[in-house]
């Protein structure tokens, strides 16, 4: 017998080798069924797995998988929260499914009945969390996706959960029937709410947002920003042109770098900057634009209008607001003006510069009417000494050109030099 301890008989190697296989095996069939409990389709994953814990007054199901990237992503589920984050390698994603019934058996209940599935083609990969068998009350889901910044298109839908994407420069399909949207960091956005608020920051895109009656805001979109929501307030801090609508709230816009058309039912337009034509109007705000560079249209049923550093003419009507209008655009800039209010004063500024032609009249004045601080404009006036009168004011500036026209019914007109 040889007595080295290094020293091993053929059979007692293959008995222990024989041995570790076994025990291989009953590992990795002991780990399959946490494999198989996310749901993965042929393909879907590098590796998938699960666990169950008890979270304070909750029960926890997590599940996580690993996919390898494609072009594109859609993440869809029956309830619950969808988070995106770029900058990762591969699809990460973690799944927390949290049930609040009394027993840990009627929690693994609930969680198959709401089932995961992840697949993976070579061009898009698919995360759908589904009901089977009816839904539960006091249950919940939230789904965490780490993706590569520079896929080509997301899409998330949820049915009852708040939405978020932040960090990639994918093409972004935003859907929820009532929760909230929100984003940073993004490249061209698409998002839908039923009614909850939508709130994005940097967009490098185009910015489409629509709510069935929440709050938008968006900070910079180097694109095109159209917001549609039935009664929110919208705030836009810049964007390269725009179309902003609102059923009852008030309108808020930085800057755009084109043109820009903002509506609101019955709020306030507050705009400083448009490089473009502006188009604003309001059921029964008031209106205030800091400077255009295109022509500009504003119209108001009862509230005022104040226009600063027109570049070209503009268009404003109220029913019953003071309109206030400066124009600092020379010769050849100037387009046809008309500012008409039905109860209320009307000041014009004009750069000394301005070439055009004025006709403005006060229909029922009791002061005044029109006061110029320009000589070559004809004051006349028809009327008794003590009740309304009629006030006209007629003359051209500069050798004449586009109209000013100025009306009031009930009102003073100021005809002034720009400062």
């Amino acid at each position: 017998m040889n007595n080295d301890p290094h020293f091993e008989s053929p059979r007692c190697g293959r008995s222990r080798r024989a041995a570790r296989y076994a025990i291989t095996a009953l590992m990795l069939l002991s780990t399959y069924p946490l494999l198989a409990q996310a749901g993965g389709g042929a393909g879907a994953g590098i590796g998938q797995a699960s666990r169950l814990y008890r979270d304070g007054r909750s029960w926890v199901e997590e599940s996580s998988g690993i996919m390898t990237p494609t072009r594109s992503l859609r993440v869809a589920s029956d309830c619950g929260n969808i988070h995106v984050q770029g900058g990762a390698q591969n699809i990460k994603y973690v799944i927390k499914k949290r049930s609040y019934a009394s027993s840990e058996a009627e929690a693994r209940k609930q969680f198959e009945r709401f089932r995961i599935n992840a697949a993976r083609t070579s061009e898009v990969a698919t995360l759908e969390a589904r009901w089977t068998g009816g839904r539960s009350e006091r249950f919940s889901t939230e789904i965490f996706v780490e993706i590569p910044r520079d896929m080509d298109s997301v899409r998330l839908e949820t049915r009852g959960g708040h939405l978020s994407a932040n960090g990639t420069s994918a093409r972004l399909d935003l859907t929820t029937m009532g929760g909230n949207i929100s984003g940073d960091d993004l490249g061209g956005v698409r998002a839908n709410t039923m009614g909850g608020n939508v709130t994005l920051g940097s967009v490098r895109g185009d910015a489409m947002v629509r709510s069935g009656g929440g709050n938008v805001q968006v900070g910079n979109a180097q694109g095109r920003v159209e917001v549609n929501t039935a009664g929110g307030n919208v705030i836009v801090n810049s964007m390269a042109s725009g179309i902003v609508q609102t059923g009852g709230g008030s309108i808020d816009i930085g800057q755009s770098r084109g043109d820009l058309n903002a509506t609101t039912a019955g709020g306030s337009v507050d705009v400083n900057e448009v490089q473009g034509r502006a188009a604003l109007q309001t059921g029964g705000g008031n209106i205030r634009l800091g400077s255009a560079r295109g022509r500009v249209t504003a119209a108001t049923s009862g509230g005022s209008i104040e226009m600063w550093k027109l570049w070209q003419g503009a268009q404003a009507q109220t029913g019953a607001g003071t309109i206030t209008a400066e124009f600092v655009g020379g010769r050849g800039a100037f387009t046809d003006t008309l500012l008409r209010t039905s109860a209320g004063d009307v000041v014009v500024y004009l750069n000394g510069s301005v070439p055009c032609t004025v006709h403005a009249s006060s229909e029922l004045a009791s002061g005044p009417g029109i006061r110029s601080e320009f000589p070559e404009l004809k004051i006349t006036s028809e009327g008794g000494t003590y009740g309304p009168r009629s006030v006209t004011a007629d003359g051209s500036l500069n050798g004449g050109g586009q109209t000013l026209k100025i009306r009031t019914t009930i009102g003073q007109i100021d005809i002034r030099k720009a400062r």
